[in-house]
C-alpha cells in the first residue's frame, strides 16, 4: 500500500494511449477530500469531491 499526501492548485493530469494500454498492476485509487473541491473525471463519468467527501477510482500502479 502506498500512502501520499497533495496539496495542490489547479491541476489536470493526462495518460496518453499507450499508458492506458500498459500492462501494470490493477490498483484502486482512494481520495478524501479534506478542504476545497476537485473534479474527477474518467472513463466520460465526472464526480466532484467537496471536503468530507471520499472517492475511489480504478487506476495502475506506477
Amino acid at each position: 500500500m502506498n500512502i501520499c499526501s497533495v496539496r495542490s492548485n489547479a491541476t489536470a493530469v493526462h495518460r496518453t494511449r499507450p499508458l492506458v494500454r500498459d500492462d501494470l498492476e490493477p490498483s484502486v485509487f482512494v481520495s478524501l477530500q479534506l478542504s476545497g473541491t476537485s473534479m474527477v473525471i474518467q472513463g466520460g463519468r465526472e464526480a466532484v469531491l467537496n471536503p468530507g467527501v471520499c472517492g475511489a477510482k480504478r487506476g495502475h500502479c506506477c
